[in-house]
């Protein structure tokens, strides 16, 4: 009797007992793409696929501080998200798939002239570079080299990565220094010839770009920019003084006229036409290549903001 007794509350534990070893993830990551900019921040774009039955997945992102966040899902609906210690919280309940965008600083360290880039990417990651930006190290060759509207673009297998690369100098790197190419002699040749085809290949259609971005005929239209403004009473002072730049020159201007007119780089602007555009009052098109910004009809500010027609 005893040892029935025994067996039965055995059995008991067996069946209320937590199930012991690892679970199942509640994500799989489907594709990576980092974007550096010459200031230390990375863009980083993640996708991974969820359960549409989990009403809450918390994803681990990369870095520890990030900045403009977005979560969208894949019907395109905006996601609410809550910050937690090693990355992001989402609801999504209903979803196949998500998509996480942000800025870090969190990836990139400098020492000196040498900027070193470092990430563990759990799928294939794509890294794209911007033209003022000249690899000078890689911890292992990529997969593909491309050029994307004047964007080094490299593909590299899932795992370890890091890269090193250097702002406005260059683009001949012994490879003795201080050993930063781990990649082989045959490997660092191949590489820079490649990348001396891609250099002559942006340059010629940067010079195209430019011819047809010169021959363009801005529109010129009569804003009331201060009602635009006063309709939006949060806008941050520079946003606002961005408007009022394209009112004056007649409702555009190009990205370039605007870094040179308020004298930012390139991400920092590139940073606040995104604002503008996602509280739906610039748009976007682009002409010979280049990122013409226009404020946009007072119809659609309206609205809000909705898809941009001129992506």
């Amino acid at each position: 009797m005893k040892g029935a007794l025994l067996t039965a509350f055995a059995i008991l534990l067996l069946l209320t007992a937590p199930t012991v070893g690892a679970s199942p993830p509640s994500y799989n990551p489907i594709s990576l793409t980092t974007t550096i900019y010459g200031d230390g921040y990375v863009w980083v774009e993640y996708e991974v696929e969820v359960s549409p039955f989990l009403p809450v997945v918390e994803l681990t992102l990369f870095g520890r501080n990030y900045e403009d966040i977005i979560a969208v899902g894949k019907n395109g609906l905006v996601l609410d998200y809550n910050i937690t210690q090693n990355g992001i919280q989402l609801e999504t309940i209903g979803l196949s798939s998500v998509k996480i965008s942000y800025f870090t600083q969190d990836l990139t360290n400098k020492t000196g002239r040498l900027w070193t880039f470092t990430i563990d990417a759990p799928v294939p990651i794509v890294v794209k570079l911007l033209p003022e930006l000249t690899v000078v190290g890689l911890s292992k060759a990529p997969l593909t080299i491309s050029s994307v509207n004047d964007t080094l673009t490299l593909l590299f297998p899932s795992g370890p990565l890091t890269l090193n690369y250097i702002v406005e100098s260059s683009k001949s790197v012994s490879t003795q220094q201080n050993g930063v190419f781990t990649a082989s002699w045959l490997w660092y040749v191949a590489l820079a010839a490649g990348m001396v085809v891609v250099v002559g290949v942006a340059v010629s259609i940067a010079f195209k770009r430019k011819r047809a971005a010169r021959a363009y005929e801005k529109e010129r239209r009569i804003i009331d920019v201060e009602k635009i403004i006063s309709s939006r009473p949060d806008l941050r002072p520079d946003d606002k003084e961005v408007l009022r730049f394209l009112a004056e020159v007649g409702g555009e201007a190009f990205e370039s006229e605007l870094r040179s007119r308020f004298n930012l780089p390139k991400t920092s602007m590139w940073r606040m036409v995104r604002r503008l555009k996602r509280e739906g009052l610039v748009d976007v098109k682009k002409v010979g290549g280049q990122n013409l910004v226009y404020i946009r009809e007072t119809s659609e500010i309206g609205s809000g903001t909705d898809v941009p027609k001129n992506s």
